[in-house]
């Protein structure tokens, strides 16, 4: 098991995301939306869920202050 609190990760934070559109142009993109935040270090899990919010997004960051910061690099 990874000590998250060592590796100064132990803010965890379950997000729910929902797409703006489901037409046919949104749907193809998924494979661009999902890559952009699975490359970021502070995601641990990415699910696509089959209703609404379409995507379940788990966090670890240092703090709130972190995940705030996380949060505004969009």
């Amino acid at each position: 098991m990874i000590d998250r609190a060592a590796r100064g990760r132990s803010f965890e934070v379950g997000l729910g995301l929902s797409l703006e559109a489901q037409d046919a142009e949104t749907v193809e993109c998924v494979e661009c939306f999902e890559q952009t935040p699975a490359q970021a270090d502070e995601v641990l899990k990415l699910r696509r869920l089959s209703d609404t919010p379409d995507y379940f997004v788990r966090v670890a960051v240092a703090d709130p202050a972190a995940y705030e910061t996380f949060l505004s690099r969009g």
